[in-house]
């Protein structure tokens, strides 16, 4: 599972996308641990406490590591918090603002920003309802 879970936190993957992915790998393994090749998906990603199987989407894990790294961005400095931390800002003047990236309606200006890393984070931290504050310089807006 390690090297499986190693790239997911530079991954933009789409929950479609997973599922094609995840698909014939399910195929080939549901059978061999003795589930029908056919088990229905929300069974055997649901909860156990709601008698699921307890597996993890590998979109939420993807997207559970991203909030990691950006956690790690704004607390530790490194070559890679200074690249997040400038895209960041690009993605901020992209929507020609100075709040925070989650203040702002994914839904409103996704058609709107260019298609990054730090995009789908953002659409991330509003389906959880994350709100990050982050310590980006405010541009000053004409």
């Amino acid at each position: 599972w390690a090297s499986f879970s190693y790239p997911l936190r530079a991954l933009t993957l789409s929950w479609e996308q997973w599922n094609s992915i995840m698909s014939p790998v399910l195929e080939v393994c549901l059978p061999r641990s003795g589930m029908a090749r056919n088990f229905p998906r929300v069974v055997l990603f649901g909860p156990q406490k709601y008698q699921g199987q307890g597996l993890s989407h590998p979109w939420y894990t993807q997207e559970i590591m991203k909030l990691g790294v950006m956690w790690e961005a704004f607390t530790k400095p490194s070559l890679e918090s200074d690249v997040l931390l400038t895209n960041m800002e690009l993605l901020r003047m992209e929507f020609g603002t100075d709040s925070p990236m989650t203040d702002i309606p994914f839904s409103r200006m996704d058609k709107a920003t260019t298609k990054s890393w730090v995009k789908s984070a953002w659409r991330s931290c509003q389906k959880f309802g994350l709100h990050i504050e982050d310590s980006l310089p405010n541009p000053t807006l004409k």
